[in-house]
C-alpha cells in the first residue's frame, strides 16, 4: 500500500485489500483502524476480498469486491456473477403501488398542519402586508425569508388571498431574473390598520418599484435623494429620482412600458435645466437600450447625449438586495 500518512488520514471510504508487505500491513491497521493482531487476516486475504470502513459506518468490515471487466463496446454485457433484476413497471407492482399511495395520503395529511388553517393564512397576509409597509418595494422573496415562510404550497396560498383582494402581485423579469413584487390597495392598509402611504412616487406597481429601488440605491450611497424632484426652478417636469452626489444634482428615469416622453424627460434636465449633470435612464431589459438612443437621436439632444446614462432595474434591486 503505496498511499502516504495524510491521504489515508484524509479520505471518508476506504477499502483494503490483501497487504503483504510489512509496512504496508502497518499503514493499514492504522488506517481503518485495526488492532495489531489483525494483521494476519490482512496478509491471508483471498482475491477480491477486503476490508472496507465507509463514512458513517462505526467499525470495518469483510466484504468482496467483485471484479468486472473493462466493456468498450456499444451495448452493455451483464456480468454472470451479479444478479440481474429486470426493469418492471409501476403497474406491474400493485403492492408498491399501494404504498405509494398511502404514503402520498400521509405526506399530505402531516403538511396539512395547523399553520394551514383559514385564520393562519390570514395572519401570514397581515404579516406580509406589514413587512413591506416598513420597506416599500421589498421583493416578495425578501418577505417570505423574512417571515420563515419558506414552502411554497404556503407561499401560494397566501399570494392566493392577497391578490386581489388586498394587493397586486406581478411577477416580472428584470435580466435573467424573475421577481414577484407587490403593491397593497385601500383595503390591503386597512387590514393593518393603517392609512396608505403617500410620498410614494407615480405610475403602475413596477415602474414605482423601479423608482425605489433607484432612490433608495441612492440614499445607501450617502446621497441626498428624492422622488418626484422637481429638476429646476420655472421647469415643469418632476423627474422619477433626483439626487446630490457632492453638490452635484443628478436624475434617474425609469422606463417600464411607456417611452413616448422619454426625450422630453431628458431634454427638461440637461437642456431647461441648469442644475442637473446627468441623466440615466432605467428599463427592464438591457435589449431596450438601442430603442432608447433612437428615441434620443434628436437634433436638441446631440450636445448632451456624453451626459446620458443607461442602466436597468436588476442592478438597483441587486445594489438595494444584495
Amino acid at each position: 500500500m503505496s498511499a502516504s500518512e495524510s491521504i489515508l488520514n484524509n479520505v471518508q471510504n476506504l477499502v483494503i485489500l490483501r497487504q503483504e508487505a510489512p509496512g504496508s500491513v502497518v499503514r493499514a491497521l492504522r488506517a481503518l483502524p485495526l488492532p495489531p493482531e489483525a494483521a494476519g487476516l490482512l496478509m491471508s486475504l483471498d482475491r477480491g476480498d477486503a476490508v472496507l470502513h465507509l463514512a458513517g459506518w462505526p467499525e470495518p468490515v469483510l466484504g468482496h469486491v467483485t471484479f468486472v471487466p473493462p466493456h468498450r463496446g456499444s451495448t452493455a454485457t451483464p456480468d454472470p456473477q451479479l444478479d440481474v433484476v429486470p426493469a418492471r413497471r409501476l403497474a406491474e407492482l400493485p403492492e408498491v403501488l399501494d404504498e405509494l399511495t398511502h404514503a402520498k395520503g400521509e405526506l399530505g395529511r402531516v403538511r396539512k398542519s395547523a399553520d394551514d388553517t383559514p385564520d393562519k393564512i390570514m395572519a401570514n397576509v397581515h404579516d406580509v402586508l406589514a413587512d413591506w409597509i416598513r420597506q416599500p418595494g421589498k421583493p416578495m422573496a425578501r418577505i417570505w425569508a423574512a417571515l420563515g415562510i419558506d414552502a411554497p404550497s404556503k407561499q401560494k396560498a397566501i399570494r392566493k388571498v392577497l391578490a386581489p383582494k388586498f394587493a397586486q402581485i406581478r411577477d416580472e423579469r428584470f435580466g435573467s431574473a424573475k421577481v414577484a413584487i407587490l403593491l397593497p390597495n385601500a383595503a390591503g392598509y386597512a387590514l393593518v390598520g393603517r392609512g396608505s402611504l403617500t410620498g410614494l412616487g407615480r405610475g403602475e406597481v413596477v415602474h414605482l418599484h423601479g423608482a425605489w429601488w433607484a432612490r433608495d440605491w441612492a440614499v445607501k450611497q450617502g446621497y441626498e435623494a428624492h422622488l418626484e424632484w422637481r429638476v429646476g426652478v420655472g421647469v415643469n417636469h418632476p423627474a422619477d429620482v433626483g439626487y446630490c452626489a457632492d453638490g452635484v444634482w443628478h436624475v434617474i428615469e425609469v422606463v417600464d412600458t411607456s417611452f413616448l416622453n422619454l426625450a422630453d424627460a431628458v431634454r427638461a434636465s440637461l437642456v431647461l435645466s441648469t442644475i442637473v449633470q446627468t441623466v440615466t435612464i432605467v428599463t427592464k431589459l438591457k435589449s431596450e437600450h438601442a430603442r432608447v438612443r433612437r428615441l434620443l437621436a434628436v437634433e436638441d439632444l446631440a450636445g448632451v447625449m456624453d451626459r446620458v446614462q443607461l442602466s436597468t432595474f436588476d442592478f438597483y434591486l441587486r445594489e438595494v438586495y444584495p
